[in-house]
């Protein structure tokens, strides 16, 4: 219910299908602001759990709700009104006040919000869904029970030759009663409504209305939508159709209430869905490097038949065992290298599809990366954020310039840091010499935004190999390296090939509209209230350089004011600049910058066309950090330049974690930065200097340069040979029950209803349960 009335709030309802109580810890709830609501608490089996005030607000006109497992792994989603997520077609109703969204059935998930979820005006917080009958307008009507078995059962919106004559709407009595449907309306998308004058229809008769008779004329493009009401305005059926439809052929409901084209026509008889039958499109995803007797799951749910026809899914392990279904769990006795095949059949097609799963000793996993390849020399060549239609469609291509094959095996695909979750490249994958090699999206699972992102290539550790940011995307085109080693958008897309530079051209059929003199003011703020203003507006702030760029990413700096006694206020703002010509800068440099206020990753900041944007007024000292407490880094000290002191909790490849007492903080190595953190290791006590940055997952400090890091000491020795053992165990036991948590709650669905983050622990054991305890809310976040 994302617009409730005035005494209720919003709130998200969960129902647990399996006969197993579910713990929620690490679990999490996100809506399309990107507001993320961290779950704690058990549900029962068959029960549900009420998410009172999730994070975010839901939005009147449409949005979407996630629901996450503790490794970040999207579990169901539920998506309303005009929110775009690739097919509004299938979005459920938006409830208005005081009616609220349920499914039909508790815990019945079709994958189609439009046909899982109803209006209501009964809200059961906690208790099964009740289904009241409200009209268009909302309003509560009688129950409509002498029109059970009354379906729309066929539309033919695009009819060779005249649409007026031949296109038609059917209805279908599937009851055991005949019906008279005297005084129903049939209606579309649009306010037309046509009122039956008279028909009744026969049990398992039809009844045909033409267009010519309705004046109801369905789209043959971006879809439609047909609903028929009882005559107090309730509604008995509707049925959408998406996309285009295609010239003389119609959409039929088959025996399973699923609907398909047909190019078999059948106006007032039963329907024969034929027609051009296409394989199913496989998409696996699952580990391809487990230890010995670990359960892994094997994932082809998002495998996809063309024609909509059932299909039946067969594994073949390599280990002389099968087994069926779209989403199985199987565990290897033996360490080898298994060929895990899938054949999907839909009666008509079978499609195969092989995945490389390594099997090893368990003390084989000691990380890092063991190619011996240079990959210094593989390039991110093309990719595409917003293609035609789908994004489903998406594709991040690599190229390998050099002379020699590249093993990529085990590297990973990412978007921007605390994006998507990271795609690992499967074993045995190599880059032939001079080989354009295409990564979907149906087998990454990274979804590039449509407005800025990034596209990364990683170290298995996740150390940076190389990162592309991107900027003002066009629809239907690709992202490319030009010549001069610049990034340039292409209208001709070349997955597999190389690129084609043709510059982008005016969108066919667009109106060209004559040019408005009116220009948005620019805005004169400082740094201090510069968020105070909208998003979008022109603004002029001035600032003193704290890092170049270049140094954290290649097209973008940090600003700060000029005060630069400790006792100031550092406060900040990120530069950014698509282009990348910037003028020369030092830190110190005293500026004016002018552009539009825009953010990234829910980050505030300065979007610059051209290097005259950025004057440079003077110079100064350099800028101070300011210290503060580890639970201070966020929303408050967005962009400033501060120093945390702490100890480093946890050292990877490219970031640490530094823990001051009051809470923990992530300090991500930029490449640019030079860090070198083979002379840090867990357990010293460091004073670390930088920026704060926000992403999507949080926010994280980003030192300049090494010096930003320095080494005050050496924590007390809190871990011994045996307690350290003792740890891993711990960390052990809590990855693996973790995952086999997340591995049996595939059938828990979100049900929309209502409108819709001390001192120092004394002691060798305490701080041993601290650092476990942090590390594994760490890996629930991941």
């Amino acid at each position: 219910m994302s617009d409730p009335s005035d005494d209720m709030q919003e709130f998200v309802e969960l129902f647990n299908t399996t006969n197993q109580v579910i713990n929620l810890s690490g679990w999490s709830l996100e809506d399309g602001s990107e507001g993320r609501t961290n779950l704690s608490g058990t549900v029962s089996a068959n029960e549900f759990f009420v998410i009172e005030k999730p994070k975010g607000n839901l939005n009147n006109a449409g949005d979407i709700v996630i629901l996450f497992s503790p490794s970040g792994k999207e579990i169901d989603r539920v998506s309303y009104g005009s929110w775009d997520d690739g097919n509004i077609s299938d979005n459920a109703p938006v409830p208005k006040d005081p009616l609220s969204l349920v499914r039909k059935v508790d815990g019945l998930d079709a994958n189609n919000d439009y046909y899982d979820f109803v209006l209501t005006n009964t809200i059961t917080k906690g208790t099964s869904n009740i289904v009241t009958q409200v009209t268009e307008d909302g309003e509560v009507v009688e129950e409509v029970s002498n029109f059970v078995g009354v379906v729309i059962n066929e539309v033919f919106p695009n009819p060779r030759g005249s649409d007026n004559e031949d296109e038609f709407i059917e209805i279908f009595n599937n009851g055991n009663e005949t019906i008279n449907l005297k005084d129903c309306k049939l209606g579309d998308s649009s306010k037309k409504r046509y009122t039956i004058k008279q028909g009744s229809v026969q049990p398992g008769g039809f009844v045909v209305f033409k267009r010519s008779m309705t004046g109801i004329a369905l789209n043959n493009t971006g879809g439609d939508e047909v609903k028929i009401f009882a005559p107090n305005g309730a509604s008995i059926d509707s049925m959408q159709y998406p996309g285009s439809s295609k010239e003389d052929e119609s959409y039929a409901r088959r025996e399973d209430d699923s609907w398909a084209w047909t190019t078999q026509v059948t106006s007032g008889r039963k329907n024969m869905i034929e027609g051009k039958s296409a394989a199913p499109i496989i998409a696996i995803d699952t580990e391809t490097e487990v230890s010995v007797n670990e359960w892994i799951i094997f994932d082809a749910s998002d495998t996809v038949d063309p024609d909509g026809d059932r299909m039946v899914f067969i594994w073949d392990f390599d280990d002389d065992t099968t087994e069926d279904g779209d989403v199985v769990e199987h565990k290897f006795k033996k360490e080898g290298v298994y060929t895990v095949t899938l054949h999907v059949d839909d009666g008509k097609n079978t499609s195969k599809k092989q995945v490389v799963v390594t099997v090893k000793l368990s003390s084989d996993f000691v990380g890092g990366y063991g190619g011996v390849s240079d990959l210094t020399r593989l390039r991110i060549s093309e990719f595409v954020p917003n293609p035609v239609g789908s994004d489903t469609t998406e594709f991040i291509e690599l190229f390998n310039p050099s002379d020699e094959g590249i093993d990529v095996s085990g590297l990973k695909i990412d978007d921007e840091e605390g994006g998507s979750r990271a795609y690992t490249i499967p074993d045995n994958t190599f880059i032939t010499p001079g080989e354009y090699k295409v990564f979907g999206r149906q087998d990454t699972k990274l979804a590039l935004n449509n407005t800025s992102d990034s596209v990364r290539l990683l170290y298995p550790d996740g150390t940076v190999i190389t990162e592309i940011h991107f900027d003002d995307v066009l629809e239907a085109h690709s992202h490319v390296r030009n010549d001069e080693g610049q990034w340039v958008w292409t209208s001709v897309v070349t997955p597999g090939e190389e690129n084609i530079l043709n510059a982008p051209k005016e969108v066919k059929g667009t109106k060209i509209t004559k040019k408005s003199n009116y220009e948005k003011p620019v805005i004169k703020t400082t740094l201090s209230t510069i968020r105070n203003e909208d998003m979008g507006d022109k603004v002029h702030v001035s600032g003193v350089v704290a890092v170049e760029p270049g140094v954290l990413g290649s097209q973008y700096f940090y600003i700060v004011n000029s005060m630069v006694d400790a006792s100031s206020t550092p406060v900040g703002v990120q530069i950014y600049m698509y282009k990348k010509d910037f003028p020369k800068l030092e830190i110190g440099d005293q500026v004016e910058v002018s552009g539009e206020l825009s953010e990234s990753g829910g980050e505030a900041r300065v979007k610059v066309k051209e290097k005259k944007d950025i004057t440079k007024i003077g110079h100064v000292d350099i800028p101070q950090s300011k210290i503060v407490e580890v639970s201070e880094v966020g929303e408050t000290t967005e962009g400033w330049l501060i120093q945390v002191n702490g100890e480093i909790t946890e050292l990877k490849g490219s970031y640490m974690y530094v823990d001051d007492g009051t809470e923990e903080a992530k300090v991500y190595f930029k490449r640019g930065a030079g860090i070198k953190k083979d002379i840090l290791q867990e357990g010293d006590i460091v004073s670390v200097t930088g920026l704060v940055h926000q992403t999507k997952s949080g926010y994280q400090l980003l030192p300049r340069f090494q010096k930003d890091i320095v080494k005050t000491g050496v924590a007390e020795a809190f871990v011994t040979k045996v307690e350290e053992e003792k740890k891993d165990d711990a960390v052990d036991l809590a990855e693996k029950y973790l995952t086999a948590t997340a591995g049996g709650l595939t059938a828990i669905f979100v049900g929309l209803f209502g409108k819709s983050h001390g001192g120092k622990v004394g002691g060798v054991s305490k701080r041993v349960v601290r650092w476990c305890v942090k590390r594994c809310k760490r890996l629930l976040k991941r």
